[in-house]
């Protein structure tokens, strides 16, 4: 096991890095494989690429990448409520809740609706979502995207006609929502009724939950025809670690849970972004 290389941090950064390691009241579990219920795993990296303490292993049976131990749900609810993720992740020097709504609210005030067009692979840009969805499927009516942060890409869907919901811890994102009359739910995917919609959307989302096989029966259960999930990947290379996500999939690991929670797959695209970055966009209908 060997360290993983760590980003240039701030001095800030560094410090709220620093406290959280130390941080005594911040839990652990040890998970076993959720794809073949193995213990037999090989460490692979001890922290990520911010410097935060998280290990890195895969399965030595399956193959399936994962964090273990990971953070358990209480402690992850703290992470992601705390200056740690958005002051580092985002780097966005934010000096209250404030001034983080000022800059989600001009995120959203300066966004320019996507339009429908053909589809481009060669490169990952904004819209390729948007694009992706709309060349394969056209029957749908009202969208639930879960994680849905600022509201952008329900802004998008909304302007083509589409009924939107969305749904978010933030309740920063929560209040921008409800300023441009956007319909959103604050709260996790654990919070949602069994109301079924057309088309639930996942985009960098999946890789932040936990218990697969459960979310996955939560999505058949949410969703009428479609489920679009967006999520990094390392069919080429690894990608880079970050405590924040859970799991890292291929292909074969995300159908696996997927197509194991009565879906079919529509279409499935890799694409790369930039030097490093590397995603899946898959779209799945379900099955009758």
């Amino acid at each position: 096991m060997i360290n993983y290389p760590i980003f240039p941090v701030t001095i800030e950064q560094k410090k709220i890095i620093n406290d959280f390691n130390n941080d005594k009241s911040i839990s652990y579990q040890i998970i076993k494989c959720e794809i073949c219920n193995s213990e037999d795993y090989k460490h692979l990296f001890n922290n990520d690429c911010w410097g935060f303490k998280q290990k890195l292993v895969y399965c030595k049976k399956c193959g399936f990448c994962f964090l273990n131990p990971r953070m358990d749900k209480e402690s992850s609810s703290l992470f992601y409520n705390s200056d740690s993720y958005r002051s580092v992740y985002f780097n966005h020097n934010i000096k209250d809740t404030e001034d983080l709504y000022q800059k989600l609210f001009n995120q959203v005030k300066k966004h320019i609706p996507a339009e429908k067009k053909i589809p481009n692979y060669n490169k990952y840009y904004n819209s390729l979502y948007f694009d992706f969805i709309n060349y394969n499927i056209k029957d749908y009516e009202n969208v639930l995207d879960i994680g849905c942060g600022n509201g952008t890409k329900l802004i998008d869907f909304k302007n083509i006609g589409k009924k939107v919901t969305g749904v978010d811890l933030s309740s920063i994102c929560h209040r921008i929502h409800t300023e441009f009359g956007i319909n959103s739910i604050e709260g996790s995917i654990d919070d949602l009724e069994n109301k079924k919609y057309d088309l639930v959307i996942l985009s960098h989302v999946l890789e932040h939950l936990t218990s697969l096989e459960k979310i996955t029966k939560k999505l058949s259960n949410l969703t009428n025809k479609y489920l679009y999930i967006e999520v990094p990947t390392h069919l080429k290379r690894l990608q880079v670690i970050q405590n924040a996500h859970n799991y890292y999939f291929t292909e074969n690991t995300l159908n696996f849970f997927i197509l194991n929670s009565n879906f079919e797959l529509i279409d499935l695209k890799y694409v790369k972004s930039g030097k490093s970055g590397e995603y899946i966009l898959a779209l799945y209908k379900q099955c009758i």
